[in-house]
């Protein structure tokens, strides 16, 4: 057997089950809207571990403060940025737990990532973003609700 094909033997093995994966995910957004909590998150970009923003139509934004550490000022307004290819979205500014003004706009899925544990009820916060999107469609054909959560990987000294 030839390098060439033991490389692409092995790439298939390992990116198989990935790539059926990402397909789940890419069907429920492909050509929808969503909301994001806590965005842009960088698992969704075109590098990430779930390349999800490229499929989107429409993607606003909600985020609990008009000013971080990390990101600056932040304005309430049609300024979030998710894809360079795509038309910004709009950016909320509230906490997730208080989704209420923003209930019903047409919301097809919601993404969150690492945006869970860093509110007080996350709990209230998944009824929230429930509440937040608009059933479309055969309920078949896809999940009632996309909540993405990726898990931080522990520290290198955890044992």
């Amino acid at each position: 057997m030839s390098v060439i094909r033991a490389a692409k033997r092995v790439a298939r093995n390992f990116l198989g089950p990935r790539d059926k994966v990402h397909r789940t995910f890419w069907r429920c957004v492909k050509h929808r809207a969503g909301l994001e909590i806590g965005g842009p998150s960088d698992a969704f970009g075109d590098a990430g571990i779930l390349p999800l923003y490229r499929y989107i139509r429409k993607l606003d934004n909600c985020v609990f403060s008009a000013e971080t550490i990390w990101e600056g000022q932040r304005l309430e307004s049609q300024t979030f940025t998710y894809h360079p290819k795509k038309p910004m979205g709009f950016n909320f500014i509230r906490e997730s737990t208080d989704l209420q003004r923003i209930k019903n706009s047409g919301y097809d899925f919601i993404l969150a990532s690492h945006a869970l544990e860093h509110t007080s009820n996350p709990i209230k916060a998944l009824k929230g973003m429930d509440s937040s999107r608009e059933a479309r469609g055969s309920p078949n054909s896809y999940p009632s609700s996309l909540y993405v959560y990726i898990r931080p990987s522990p520290p290198a000294d955890a044992g």
